[in-house]
């Protein structure tokens, strides 16, 4: 039986995956940063930050009530001295001013924009799952006490899930909204008189919005609030991929385990991992020591600093590569997602073993763990800038340093070097 009262894992993985910046206004982010770190505006020098943090994932964990949100980070916002009015020097323009910290006010915007971007994120991902018999979006009525005249206009709007529409107005799309999608069957929508001529009221008009703090100029589509106008499930896996690519290289290891066990649970993930992503198949990309060059791949796991030491590599992930998703899938197509969460096990097992195979910058690592063993073979790029998964597989309990003994005999037999990189 389903337990409604945590949320499902996409919700709870939404803040998660975030960095956190403290900021004097939500407009010193450049709108794409917002996807990639959590920030309240004038927390700078309170330290107050990880606490409203750290009450906003529980409150999207647990289903907790802004009134037990309040309750709870109110006494430890108070303690700390953000709250109320007070005077601040804005680090921008060396202006001091009065500004608002903590209030019931703030608090209950701050837990409204998180609740509702981790939602309106998992909605989205649990939709690209299922869009297969539910391909349709129908935009529901606001319950808002006084709604918008825009978003009144689009209630009843039937458009694919796909549609480029649902870029900029997958709701929210603008501050305290509260309109909702459901996600509808082909027959239901054709029901509710779905016509894929009709568009959404004010298609197409837009507002010219001026940052006065960056001095950025953004075209925002009529109706949607500036900062809203994205769809926080697409926004997510940009925000994944933005991490590891530039934010992780700085990043905790703490984070980059976050970023990359949710990543598994990604559905661009499962169609790597299961072989369904087009990928070049040409000689020069047959060849092992070239084969995820200029590829698409995906993080499945942090690379422990023990195994980057050991692979003379400073990269802080390992990736799965498309082509190598191909070979995943052939030769093992019974692993699942949760599986692939496994690769992390065994890179930070005690107990692991590890082989080193110079000439082809390989290492192969087994580990017995508590009820199984797996094998893992991780390859370095020639730059050793990146590390990607060549192989992974569950095995036998107590058949890992068998399986690592016979691939030794088998590299040593073909005059190939091979090193323990571990103690046996």
């Amino acid at each position: 039986m389903a337990d409604f009262s945590q949320a499902p894992a996409e919700e709870q993985g939404h803040l998660r995956a975030k960095g956190q910046r403290e900021t004097w206004s939500w407009k010193d982010f450049q709108f794409d940063e917002h996807a990639a770190s959590f920030t309240v505006a004038k927390t700078a020098g309170y330290d107050v930050l990880g606490d409203i943090r750290k009450a906003a994932q529980d409150a999207i964990d647990n289903r907790v009530s802004f009134d037990e949100f309040r309750a709870k980070l109110t006494p430890v916002l108070q303690a700390k001295g953000w709250w109320g009015k007070k005077q601040g020097v804005d680090p921008t323009t060396g202006e001091i001013t009065d500004v608002q910290l903590g209030s019931p006010r703030r608090l209950k915007t701050i837990y409204w924009a998180n609740i509702r971007a981790a939602r309106a994120a998992s909605e989205w991902e649990r939709a690209q799952h299922t869009k297969i018999g539910l391909p349709f979006f129908e935009y529901l009525h606001t319950t808002a006490a006084h709604p918008r005249e825009q978003h009144l206009a689009w209630v009843g709007i039937i458009l694919p899930v796909d549609d480029q529409w649902w870029d900029a107005h997958f709701p929210p799309s603008a501050w305290l909204c509260e309109c909702r999608v459901l996600q509808i069957s082909r027959s239901e929508a054709r029901r509710k008189g779905y016509d894929p001529d009709r568009r959404p009221a004010y298609e197409g008009q837009t507002k010219i919005w001026r940052n006065d703090r960056t001095g950025e100029t953004r075209s925002i589509p009529v109706g949607v609030d500036p900062g809203w106008d994205n769809n926080p499930g697409k926004y997510r896996f940009d925000n994944l991929r933005r991490l590891w690519d530039d934010k992780l290289s700085g990043a905790t290891p703490e984070q980059k385990r976050i970023a990359a066990e949710d990543m598994t649970r990604q559905p661009i993930f499962e169609t790597i991992a299961k072989g369904k992503a087009p990928y070049d198949n040409s000689p020069a990309n047959n060849d092992p020591l070239n084969r995820e060059r200029g590829q698409f791949a995906i993080p499945v796991a942090a690379l422990p600093e023990a195994v980057a030491k050991a692979m003379e590599t400073d990269a802080g992930i390992v990736k799965l590569s498309v082509s190598n998703g191909v070979k995943q899938a052939d030769r093992h197509p019974d692993l699942t997602m949760a599986d692939y969460r496994r690769v992390q096990l065994a890179l930070d097992a005690a107990s692991a073993k590890w082989l080193w195979e110079p000439a082809k910058r390989q290492l192969h690592i087994a580990a017995d763990l508590v009820d199984y063993s797996v094998k893992v073979l991780l390859r370095r790029t020639a730059t050793a800038r990146e590390v990607f998964l060549q192989s992974f597989h569950i095995i036998d309990k107590g058949k890992a340093l068998e399986k690592l003994r016979q691939k030794e005999k088998s590299l040593l037999g073909n005059n190939e070097a091979a090193i323990w990189k571990k103690g046996e």
